[in-house]
């Protein structure tokens, strides 16, 4: 009966060993799968900024225009200086 017993809390104490190990896997893997998911949400932002910027440069109106009042004063700027 002893025996039996001494072979049950064995057999028990390996299942927790092996729970606990498990657990800390399970562990590493969630941390290693929120840093990755962190990184990816990282990368995703500033793939999203650089798109913006690039969108900007080739629409037309994001550019600032030129005021053709400040291009005539200027002109005549400098040839009131020559």
């Amino acid at each position: 009966m002893q025996q039996q017993y001494k072979r049950e809390i064995e057999t028990l104490q390996r299942k927790i060993r092996w729970y606990a190990e498990n657990q800390e896997l399970l562990d590493k893997d969630t941390n290693a799968l929120r840093e990755k998911e962190e990184e990816v949400k990282r990368l995703k932002d500033t793939l999203e900024k650089v798109n913006k910027q690039v969108r900007s440069l080739k629409n037309p109106w994001s550019t600032p225009r030129v005021d053709v009042k400040e291009v005539i004063f200027e002109a005549l700027w400098i040839k009131i200086k020559q």
